[in-house]
């Protein structure tokens, strides 16, 4: 009967150790069918990769927390740093970026991308000395890209020096020649010093590589204008208003453009448009003063060409006019004044000059 009840015991407990050992396989198999094993963290350089891979597509916000903990492994990667502010800068971040920027040249005092990434960021609040400096610097150090010339030479325009960035945008285009937005730009510049048939070539060399822009048919627009090309003229300054109907200055250049075709009602169409559209632009209360002039209503052109002059005082062009506009209401003594006063300053563009372009 013992023996019989030992080894009933001996039998159970292998049974059990058994079903045990079952089980264990068991749920062995079914761990390894449920899927791998959790994957090993990811290295600040795989990281850095994935971010970048998201900035080159344009997805900034999903890419800086990627950015950060990859710094956060490796907070003197310069590299990281660089890429970092490079994100923060596409998100209008600008004083965190140029901290990121600065750090990595602390860390890296010959880093010529990170200098001039930094120019770029003093250009943004309106240092252009200091982002000059910044540029020359970058240029010293390392390779001449398009790109860097081609902020030099805004910075350049900023600060008046018209003839070293017209230099200054051909050393980008010689670098690099399907760069439209350096055409683009030294056409302003040219614009600006009334070289108007090289500012129109650059216009359209860069119009075969841009789309339209206000910024483009305007500078277009004004260049066609003073070589004497009106229609072409008024043609590229509606397209310029079908991209933009808000901009006032295009409707004072277009106004401009009709009234010396002789298109009179047409052009202070146009002027009052532009001043319902931003009632502080001398320009146009000039312009709408010499339409009105042209009617013999010198009363009411007189009015707003003062109210021109109030707003940009003692302009040449407005003064003349206002002289005119003085003498055939008998008033000789102011006529001279104005006259005398237009003689010693120095004469404006008749057109609104648009913004520098960014490179494109």
């Amino acid at each position: 009967m013992i023996s019989y009840f030992g080894e009933f015991v001996v039998r159970l407990v292998a049974w059990i150790l058994g079903v045990t050992l079952l089980i264990g396989l068991v749920a062995l198999a079914a761990f390894r069918m449920g899927g791998p094993p959790t994957p090993p963290k990811k290295s600040p350089a795989e990281v850095l990769r994935e971010a970048g891979a998201l900035t080159a597509s344009g997805h900034h916000e999903e890419a800086l927390p990627l950015y950060d903990a990859a710094l956060g492994d490796k907070p003197r990667d310069t590299s990281g740093l660089l890429a970092r502010g490079m994100c923060l800068l596409a998100l209008d971040r600008t004083a965190d970026a140029e901290r990121d920027f600065e750090r990595c040249v602390r860390l890296e005092p010959t880093n010529w991308e990170a200098i001039a990434q930094i120019g770029r960021t003093r250009a943004m609040r309106d240092d252009h000395e200091g982002a000059l400096e910044a540029f020359e610097r970058a240029l010293a150090l390392g390779p001449g890209t398009a790109e860097i010339w081609f902020w030099k030479a805004g910075a350049l325009f900023r600060l008046g020096r018209d003839a070293e960035a017209e230099i200054a945008y051909g050393k980008a285009i010689e670098l690099n020649p399907l760069l439209g937005g350096a055409f683009e730009a030294r056409g302003q510049v040219r614009l600006q010093k009334r070289d108007f048939a090289r500012a129109l070539a650059d216009f359209n060399v860069a119009r075969q590589m841009l789309p339209p822009s206000t910024t483009l048919l305007s500078g277009m627009g004004l260049a066609l204008m003073a070589v004497g090309r009106l229609q072409e003229a008024d043609a590229a300054f509606s397209e310029a208003i079908q991209i933009d109907p808000r901009a006032a200055r295009t409707y004072h250049n277009r106004a401009l453009a009709r009234f010396a075709m002789g298109q009179h009602p047409a052009a202070l169409q146009d002027a009052e448009t532009a001043l319902r559209i931003d009632p502080s632009l001398a320009k146009v209360f000039l312009l709408r003063g010499m339409i009105l002039a042209k009617a013999t209503r010198h009363i009411e052109a007189i009015a707003n060409i003062t109210e021109a002059l109030r707003l940009q005082p003692d302009d040449p062009e407005a003064l003349r006019h206002r002289a005119a506009s003085l003498r055939a209401i008998g008033r000789e003594d102011l006529a001279r004044h104005d006259e005398d006063l237009a003689s010693r300053t120095a004469p404006s563009l008749p057109g609104d000059t648009p913004t520098q372009p960014q490179p494109r």
